[in-house]
C-alpha cells in the first residue's frame, strides 16, 4: 500500500511537471484517458477544482437534451354522404314520342358529368323516367323507360360511369307533379308538362375541404 501511495505521488508530480493536469485530472501515458482508482473513482490533480469535473467523473453526467416532438399531422379530412336530385324536362330532351335526346338534353348531360367530377366516389345514381297519364298508360311506361335507359347509355359513355352503378327505373305515370282535371285539350298538354321528366338522383360521398 506504500508503495502505491508513493507511485501514485511520483506520478501526480510528473503529471503536474508536465502540465497534462489542465482539467483537473490524472490522465495515462495517452493523454486520453484518466486515471481511476480501485473504486472506479478519477484522480484529481492539486489544481482540481470542482468546476473542472468532467461527464463520467465526480457524477456529472452529460446533460439529455430531448429533441422536440414532431408536430402531428393534420387530421385527413373525412368524406361526407351527398345525396342530389337533378330533373330533366322530358319536352327539352326528348323528340315528342321519342327516347332519342335532343342536342340540348346531351348539352344538359355534359353539365352533370362535369359536376360528378367533385365526389371521391359514387354509390348509385338512380335514373328515373316518368310520364303524364296521357294515352296508354303501358306505352306510357315503356316509353318513360326507355328514355331513362338513354340517359344511362349517354352517362356511361361520355361520363366513363360505371353501368352497375345507374340504375334505371320507370314510374310510368304513377307519381305526378302536377294534376290538371279542370283543362282539356291543347291545355291539358301543357299543363300535364311537369310530369313529363327524367329525374337523377346521385348517391355519392365527397372530400371535406376546409379553407386554408
Amino acid at each position: 500500500m506504500i508503495n502505491l501511495h508513493i507511485k501514485l505521488a511520483v506520478l501526480i508530480s510528473a503529471v503536474a511537471a508536465s502540465g497534462v493536469h489542465a482539467e483537473g485530472y490524472l490522465r495515462d501515458a495517452s493523454e486520453d484517458d484518466v486515471v481511476t482508482n480501485a473504486y472506479g473513482e478519477c484522480w484529481h490533480t492539486r489544481a482540481w477544482d470542482p468546476e473542472d469535473a468532467i461527464i463520467g467523473c465526480d457524477g456529472k453526467v452529460a446533460e439529455v437534451v430531448e429533441a422536440e416532438p414532431e408536430p402531428e399531422p393534420a387530421p385527413a379530412p373525412k368524406p361526407r354522404k351527398v345525396l342530389k336530385h337533378v330533373t330533366l324536362d322530358a319536352v327539352t330532351f326528348f323528340e315528342f314520342d321519342k327516347a332519342e335526346l335532343r342536342p340540348k338534353g346531351e348539352t344538359r348531360l355534359d353539365h352533370v358529368i362535369e359536376g360528378l367530377q367533385d365526389y371521391e366516389r359514387i354509390s348509385t345514381i338512380r335514373i328515373t323516367g316518368h310520364a303524364d297519364p296521357i294515352g296508354d298508360r303501358r306505352y306510357n311506361a315503356r316509353l318513360s323507360a326507355e328514355r331513362a335507359a338513354e340517359v344511362k347509355r349517354y352517362l356511361v359513355e361520355h361520363g366513363g360511369l360505371d353501368p352497375s352503378v345507374l340504375l334505371v327505373q320507370s314510374k310510368g305515370e304513377t307519381e305526378p307533379v302536377v294534376t290538371c282535371d279542370d283543362k282539356r285539350g291543347q291545355a291539358l298538354i301543357q299543363c300535364l308538362q311537369p310530369n313529363r321528366r327524367v329525374e337523377i338522383d346521385i348517391e355519392a360521398t365527397s372530400l371535406v375541404t376546409t379553407s386554408p
